[in-house]
Order: structure tokens, then C-alpha cells, then sequence
């Protein structure tokens, strides 16, 4: 497992990418920062996150990311109707 500053220096990595990713999916950077923020700051604590290898890291995060859009993309559907 990985220590505190490992963890991190991963995350800040990937911010770039997982922004990226809600952009897309959202279309919004109001909630495209929202939902990047809580999926990073979930993933920290995800103990299956970081016990997989590099490759499914990557994978995991991906995926990890479309669904935290989906999410919250649910969640302002309902508080609009």
C-alpha cells in the first residue's frame, strides 16, 4: 500500500485527466470540477484503487470517473423535475 505522499503525488497526476474525462461527459465546468474533486478525494481512501497494479489503476479510474459523472448528472435531474 502506499503512503500518504505517494498517494498524492498519484492523485495530482491524474487530475488532469479525470477533469478531462467529467468535461466531456458533463459539458459543464461547474459540475465537471465538482465531480473531480469528490472522485479524487473518494479515491484516497479506496483501499481496492490502490491495491490493484498500475494497469488497472488506470482502468479503475476511468471507470471510477464516468460514474461519478453519471452520479451527480442523476442527482441534478432530480432536483430539477
Amino acid at each position: 500500500m502506499l503512503g500518504f505522499e505517494q498517494k498524492v503525488d498519484y492523485l495530482r497526476r491524474s487530475e488532469a485527466l479525470v477533469y478531462t474525462i467529467c468535461i466531456k461527459l458533463l459539458a459543464d465546468e461547474l459540475a465537471a470540477c465538482k465531480a473531480a474533486e469528490q472522485l479524487l478525494r473518494s479515491l484516497f481512501n479506496d483501499r481496492c484503487f490502490w491495491t490493484a497494479c498500475e494497469a488497472e489503476r488506470g482502468e479503475y479510474l476511468a471507470k471510477a470517473t464516468k460514474a461519478e459523472c453519471l452520479r451527480l448528472w442523476r442527482e441534478s435531474l432530480q432536483q430539477t423535475s
